[in-house]
């Protein structure tokens, strides 16, 4: 069984960002709100006697009424390179949580369900976690010398393939 990753698009651009007078909440000039779901039906399958999800794909995509920019703010390279950052971290911690689905098994239908639940809540929980990580460390992108790390450690998180954790965090 393969549970595949998928983010639409691939990288972002400023298109994919709502133009607001400000980020609720916020003092910054852009937020990217990208989201992990699996099909509303996954399908399960029984082998040997134990039961497994059978082949599906996760998708990573920005939620729409979430993912802003400032309209007055400066839409560099930079500052989307660091929403980027985000949206990959997303993807990461998708990939990590799809290497898990692929393993469960379960003596019922319910049992395997349950277990996709807190695999999915356990690696949302990671992703916010690393999220905040990245931000505090980049100071929102305003720390040059730690966008640039993140940078480096996002893209050879990215090009492993099979990532579990970056920076000591767990995806």
């Amino acid at each position: 069984m393969t549970i595949k990753v998928v983010a639409h698009p691939a990288k972002l651009a400023w298109r994919n960002f709502k133009p607001v007078a400000v980020v609720p909440d916020s003092d910054e000039d852009a937020q990217v709100a990208p989201e992990a779901t699996l099909p509303g039906r996954v399908g399960m399958q029984k082998v040997k006697g134990k039961f497994r999800l059978a082949d599906s794909t996760v998708t990573v995509a920005p939620k729409s009424t979430e993912t802003l920019v400032v309209r007055t703010a400066n839409k560099t390279a930079d500052l989307l390179e660091h929403e980027q950052g985000h949206y990959e971290l997303m993807i990461l911690s998708a990939r990590a949580m799809a290497a898990e689905l692929e393993k469960l098994e379960a003596d019922s239908a319910e049992e395997l369900q349950s277990a996709v639940t807190d695999v999915q809540s356990t690696h949302a929980s990671r992703a916010d976690a690393v999220d905040h990580e990245y931000d505090r460390q980049t100071d929102h992108s305003r720390n040059v010398a730690q966008q640039r790390r993140w940078r480096k450690l996002i893209d050879q998180a990215m090009a492993s393939g099979n990532a579990s954790s970056i920076d000591g965090n767990d995806l």
